[in-house]
């Protein structure tokens, strides 16, 4: 399981605080689009070490998913093998 600190988008929010809603908006979603490409590398680093094969065979089978209304990101390793 990988876990990310609220604390950084807690200082995002301060700091954005004065921005007008649709910029703001627009900055929350690319900082949760880098967040969820972050987990996806971990995601594939991981898997590839422990099933000791490249990452880029990893990464070819790996599909993201941002659930916003959950607040979480799934990242999904399938190998088709079975």
């Amino acid at each position: 399981m990988l876990n990310f600190d609220a604390s950084e988008f807690r200082a995002i929010d301060r700091a954005l605080g004065n921005l007008p809603g649709e910029i703001r908006a627009k900055v929350m979603a690319r900082a949760l689009g880098r967040i969820s490409q972050m987990a996806r590398t971990k995601a594939i680093k991981r898997a590839a070490e422990r099933v000791d094969i490249r990452q880029t065979h990893v990464r070819e089978r790996t599909a993201l998913a941002f659930n916003a209304g959950r607040a979480t990101i799934d990242v999904i390793v399938r190998s088709g093998w079975l």
